[in-house]
């Protein structure tokens, strides 16, 4: 179940070992926060996670991530979601995705699997092609977020989340479906995927240009696809901010884990924790 809801976090931050630069402390009055950009998928070699993480995590009162990944209850309400949310049987994939991207998903999955994709939604079939394309870039590991949110339960750190399922499927469905499509419709161009698969492992990795590389990812998306812009990087933000304000009055040092995709770049959680007051260590 873990794997599945993994796989719809995975849109925004498909992004090795962990490096303790990797790390932002952030503290306000006797508050300390520390936030680290993860990726929701990995490659082999990107484990095991360097000591760091663990140190930090033993200092914390709790752990908060995008989604509860410990919480069975979350998974099991995702299941449910999928399926009422994410499944039309009164049409088929044909009758909404044009030719020249229907085209390129057969030659991406298949026919066969793109035939068992014909009632999904256009986000749904927008989440499968995410997991496709990082499965190819060699992303064929569970991600960052799971083995923390593993580490936290070894050290009986409570896990709390930041947002739920029910209401990151609430942003995918008001996504029109000509953003999606427009996404779909680049699929198969295998420079531009690898290009920016190379920059999200650059950012995850703590790299100097790790803003800069995340405003120009975000340029793009802000440009192609405005509606998942707003709703996946501007909304989520601000709420999940707010979110970690809160936590961080009733546990002083909070261990924060969330896609690097929100923790760097203009409008990044960072940004915003430290407009509220916080000061970057």
């Amino acid at each position: 179940m873990k794997k599945i809801g993994l796989l719809l976090i995975s849109y925004l931050a498909l992004l090795s070992p962990a490096l303790s630069n990797q790390i932002i402390e952030l503290k306000k009055d006797e508050k300390t926060l520390y936030l680290f950009g993860t990726i929701h998928f990995a490659k082999p070699d990107f484990y095991p996670l360097a000591p760091a993480i663990a140190a930090h995590l033993q200092q914390s009162d709790a752990l908060a991530l995008e989604v509860d990944l410990t919480d069975d209850a979350q998974m099991l309400e995702l299941i449910a979601l999928m399926s009422s949310k994410g499944i039309d049987t009164s049409r088929e994939i044909s009758d909404w995705l044009p030719a020249q991207p229907l085209a390129a998903l057969n030659d991406l999955f298949g026919e066969d699997a793109v035939n068992r994709m014909t009632h999904f939604r256009p986000w749904m079939v927008m989440m499968e092609l995410s997991t496709k394309l990082a499965s190819d870039y060699g992303m064929t590991e569970l991600g960052i977020d799971l083995a923390i949110a593993d580490m936290a339960s070894e050290k009986q750190l409570p896990v709390v989340g930041l947002e739920t399922f029910s209401s990151q499927i609430e942003g995918f469905l008001k996504i029109p479906e000509s953003e999606i499509i427009d996404s779909i419709s680049q699929a198969n161009d295998t420079d531009k995927n690898k290009t920016q698969f190379d920059n999200l492992v650059d950012i995850y990795q703590g790299s100097p240009t790790a803003d800069e590389l995340t405003n120009q990812l975000l340029s793009e998306m802000r440009e192609q696809t405005p509606v998942l812009f707003q709703s996946f990087v501007i909304d989520r933000n601000q709420q999940m901010t707010k979110k970690i304000i809160t936590l961080n009055k009733t546990n002083p040092t909070l261990f924060v884990a969330v896609g690097a995709l929100h923790v760097y770049g203009d409008d990044s959680i960072t940004n915003a924790l430290i407009k509220a007051g916080y000061q970057r260590q």
